[in-house]
């Protein structure tokens, strides 16, 4: 299991149990989920499985709903790298003081950084439009790139996108109480899914408090999950725009609270 795989199921899979919501045919969501976890890793797809019948195709992108550039992903994602960086740096300036002063601890805490997320539902449609689109054009290049390494003989071919929603904390709408929002739910996400015949299954990666779940629907049946449509001209979407970012619980020694003291 490569790193993003292992990403993914450390993220989305609970004590080996791997929750799965089915718009489809239980058995066929089983079998294309089961299927990721023996996929073996490719470039472009991400990964395949075949057997004897079949070869499935499995291309996994992230999707928020903050200001992305073409060249340089998620603003916030750049942000919060940042962010990280610099509580690091200063954890460890921290970490590395208390183990020379070690006899003068006197408290312990946290580092906080506060990033602007600057969500909001058009930068999620424009951002799941441009990224799918992306991912879609390629589709045929994915198979022909198995082809070139023999993968690919006479199986019928699957093609499954992976997407996860990184949004941070997600986004919410109100329909006589606070409902979470759920990507595949979407307006235009169940358009673009209509307008898009070369991707047999989607699986929408999904976290919900305590529940992780594998979401998978298939192209042309739709008609149950389009009961459930969000409409975001009707539905107002809101967001979490200042996240906070923590250091782990770090030891800090007398002289850095020193240190704090004077310069009040």
């Amino acid at each position: 299991m490569n790193r993003e795989l292992k990403n993914i199921y450390e993220k989305y899979v609970r004590d080996n149990q791997v929750n799965i919501s089915a718009f489809c045919n239980k058995k066929d969501a089983t079998k294309i989920v089961t299927y990721l976890f023996k996929a073996t890793p490719f470039n472009y797809p991400d990964f395949y499985y075949v057997n004897n019948r079949c070869c499935y195709i499995y291309e996994h992108f992230e999707i928020d709903a903050s200001s992305r550039s073409n060249t340089k992903g998620s603003l916030y994602l750049r942000n919060k790298s940042e962010a990280e960086r610099e509580i690091e740096l200063e954890a460890n300036k921290l970490i590395y003081n208390s183990q020379n002063k070690i006899d003068k601890i006197t408290s312990v805490g946290t580092i906080c950084k506060t990033v602007a997320q600057n969500a909001n539902v058009e930068n999620l449609e424009n951002n799941f439009t441009n990224i799918f689109d992306k991912h879609y054009q390629q589709i045929e290049n994915y198979k022909n790139n198995l082809k070139s390494q023999a993968i690919l003989a006479k199986q019928n071919i699957k093609t499954i996108f992976i997407i996860e929603h990184t949004t941070e904390l997600g986004g919410f709408y109100f329909n006589n109480s606070i409902v979470r929002l759920e990507l595949q739910l979407v307006n235009f996400v169940l358009k673009k899914i209509e307008q898009s015949p070369k991707v047999d299954y989607f699986i929408f990666l999904d976290i919900s408090n305590e529940e992780r779940r594998f979401i998978v629907l298939k192209n042309g049946n739709l008609d149950k999950i389009k009961k459930l449509k969000i409409d975001t001209d009707v539905n107002r979407i809101y967001f979490f725009n200042d996240i906070h970012n923590f250091s782990q619980t770090i030891v800090i020694p007398h002289s850095e609270l020193q240190i704090d003291n004077d310069n009040k």
